[in-house]
């Protein structure tokens, strides 16, 4: 099968203990039968997580960013050449070309293209950033002078 359901992801990637957390993690106040629902009901589809081990992909962003699977971050996106916009949530998925996240808030997934990334914010656990900025507007994200 091209494609694996998110929460079968930790039989597909024997010994991944990062991994196994996903389906462990103690998800946002509020929202954890929704995304436990979302996963199990098969809504949501992602290929098999890469290992990222070989000698070319040590010390790659991906490399750090699938160490991480089961975290909740903050990634800043260079967008052009002035704009920065920021993306939160638990980081579910790195591939080589993109990242996964869920925004546990709102129950919905984010797909970001990996090379637009410039920041990534990790939080320590049960700590969250101050506002959701997966929701504002143009005038609230921020321009490079």
């Amino acid at each position: 099968m091209a494609n694996t359901i998110i929460n079968n992801q930790s039989s597909q990637v024997a010994g991944s203990s990062r991994q196994k957390q996903v389906e462990q993690y103690d998800w946002h106040q509020g929202s954890s039968e929704s995304v436990k629902e979302l996963l199990q009901n098969n809504r949501f589809y992602l290929p098999p997580q890469e290992k990222f081990d070989s000698e070319e992909m040590r010390g790659t962003v991906q490399k750090t960013l699938s160490e991480n699977i089961g975290e909740y971050i903050v990634a800043e996106f260079l967008i052009g050449t002035d704009l920065i916009m920021r993306k939160q949530g638990v980081l579910v998925h790195v591939g080589r070309t993109f990242i996964t996240i869920f925004d546990d808030q709102s129950d919905f997934f984010i797909t970001c293209d990996i090379f637009s990334i410039k920041f990534v914010y990790f939080y320590q656990p049960g700590k969250r950033p101050q506002h959701n900025f997966n929701h504002l507007r143009d005038n609230q994200q921020r321009r490079l002078i």
